[in-house]
């Protein structure tokens, strides 16, 4: 790790900060660096170290913090698996994790007590893999330089992983943009109410520790399942910065009403932010728009805008980030490149999605690759197609219908019910519509007049 990064964690034992979780339990920093210490001694005993991969399987509670800082600490790359909370059926799971354990070389698996049946299976689907269970065990909190920090699988196909690779250099420079873009500090405390296997998720938790502010936790099944604890939770906290896409937002729709509910800042970061959303939460919890991606790193790609501005139907996003640099390809692509996206150095990373820029703020328009997302999570159309494949024993395409957020599924004949059903059995996904015959489908994309624009710092890589 650069010092910067370490010097968060070596840091720990002494801040004075602390996780308010939504159980009541108060944890202090320094209890939670004591935790994490012992967790990271048992790694490094069964070789987590640098040049290692380390998956951590936890739930958004103090414990899960804790596993995922000992990984940090022991110099490993932290390699954060998806949360059994918002995730398809046990097996499934295990076989997806497993792609993932394949895909980064992950060398152990690190757990806590709520996720070990799924940790189980998926040892029984990778027996070489070391196992690390999260304890209460306290130790002290040694710190390893390592050369990677994240490899995040997350956000790219099920069936075939493909892991985007932060180093501490990058992952040090976009907490240090993630500090200011949350607006977090002493006395400035900020809240984590999704799973810590996002970008957003991982930033906000370590920009909190860096900053030495308090962090207000919410574990994942509290969101979904009890969102009204939640609100009361944002009563009980104050001023306190929350982040997130459209998901919890809807969630919490209906605590609009709650004079007493006044958050410091309601951040929406993602790709299209919906604007009747933002308008609905105008002006009590004084909304702001943001554009990140997870290769873009732990924080967002534009600054948020204090006032929200919605330019012919479309939300800007704000003005791009200092060290950043964007393009707007022909096709009306975003390009980005720059110290905290994952790329090689000199190059232009295609995100996907489309854009334009409006008086120097990015407005995004759509999206290209082959993606839709239901209920906050990412699905591809690979995914769909091989399930398909396989079940129908016929040429199968699917499309994705991004308007809708739904995937079109061509050629699937009288196995339409059988397909819907495994496909929501092993990736949690029902949004799906059907075609009697293949269509070849050609992707559009919104018009662009001029052949090229571009974003430019003067700190340009």
């Amino acid at each position: 790790m650069t010092p910067a990064l370490a010097e968060i964690l070596d840091g720990l034992p002494g801040a004075r900060g602390r996780l308010v979780c939504d159980d009541g339990t108060v944890i202090p920093y320094r209890e939670l660096a004591a935790a994490a210490g012992a967790t990271a001694a048992r790694l490094r005993r069964r070789g987590a170290g640098p040049g290692a991969a380390v998956g951590v399987l936890a739930p958004t509670t103090a414990s899960g913090v804790a596993a995922l800082l000992a990984t940090l600490a022991t110099g490993a790359a932290l390699v954060p698996l998806p949360d059994p909370a918002t995730s398809v059926r046990p097996e499934h799971l295990a076989d997806r994790i497993a792609r993932i354990a394949d895909a980064t070389t992950m060398h152990a698996l690190c757990t806590t007590a709520p996720y070990l049946p799924v940790a189980d299976l998926v040892l029984r689907r990778r027996p070489a893999l070391e196992s690390v269970e999260h304890t209460d065990a306290t130790g002290p909190l040694r710190v390893e330089r390592g050369h990677l920090a994240l490899l995040q699988c997350n956000s790219g196909p099920v069936m075939a992983p493909r892991p985007v690779a932060h180093t501490a250099t990058g992952t040090a420079a976009t907490l240090a943009i993630g500090r200011r873009v949350l607006d977090v500090g002493p006395g400035r405390p900020l809240m984590l109410w999704g799973p810590m296997g996002y970008h957003l998720s991982l930033g906000t938790i370590l920009s909190a520790i860096a900053s030495d502010a308090d962090l207000h936790l919410v574990a994942t099944t509290t969101l979904l399942r009890r969102p009204r604890r939640v609100l009361e939770h944002l009563r009980a906290a104050g001023p306190v910065t929350v982040a997130g896409g459209n998901l919890p937002y809807r969630l919490l729709a209906d605590g609009l009403a709650r004079p007493d509910i006044r958050p410091r800042c309601a951040l929406f970061i993602g790709e299209r932010i919906e604007p009747a959303l933002i308008s609905a939460f105008t002006p009590a919890w004084r909304p702001r728009t943001a554009y990140g991606l997870c290769e873009g790193g732990l924080a967002s790609i534009t600054a948020p805008d204090t006032a929200p501005a919605v330019h012919e139907g479309l939300l800007c996003a704000g003005p791009v980030l200092p060290d950043i640099s964007l393009r707007i390809a022909s096709g009306g692509e975003i390009l980005l490149r720059g110290p905290t996206v994952a790329a090689p150095a000199g190059t232009w990373l295609a995100t996907g999605d489309l854009g334009r820029l409006v008086d120097g703020h990015l407005c995004i328009t759509g999206r290209r690759k082959p993606m839709v997302i239901v209920h906050g999570q990412n699905f591809w159309a690979q995914d769909v197609e091989a399930i398909a494949r396989e079940h129908c024993a016929r040429d199968v395409t699917v499309h994705a219908d991004h308007p809708r957020e739904r995937f079109t599924v061509h050629g699937a004949g009288h196995d339409t019910r059988r397909l819907r059903a495994e496909v929501a059995a092993r990736l949690g996904l029902r949004a799906l519509t059907f075609a009697p015959h293949p269509e070849d489908t050609p992707l559009t994309f919104p018009p662009h007049t001029e052949e090229q624009t571009s974003a430019r710092h003067p700190a340009e890589p």
